[in-house]
């Protein structure tokens, strides 16, 4: 019983590091996208390469996503079809 209870413990310490540590790693991807979005690299000393349009010119594409994924799962189906999966 001792060694059921020990274990509980521990697993659920070892969750709730586990959403700590999931919670800072989305923080710092979140951090680390801003810097990439922005002109200016992470460090100052750090130069983009020749040739390297700016951020600020570079277009993004619109898309609709509803029927990117309608059409995923089309492809999908096609995909069973063909190679039996």
């Amino acid at each position: 019983m001792y060694f059921a209870v020990l274990g509980c413990v521990f697993a659920y310490a070892y969750s709730f590091e586990a959403k700590e540590r999931e919670a800072i790693a989305s923080r710092l991807s979140k951090q680390l996208a801003t810097y990439f979005v922005s002109d200016n690299p992470p460090d100052a000393l750090v130069r983009p390469p020749a040739g390297f349009p700016p951020l600020s010119t570079v277009r993004l594409l619109e898309a609709d996503i509803a029927a990117i994924l309608a059409a995923d799962e089309a492809d999908k189906r096609r995909f069973a079809e063909l190679f039996g999966r």
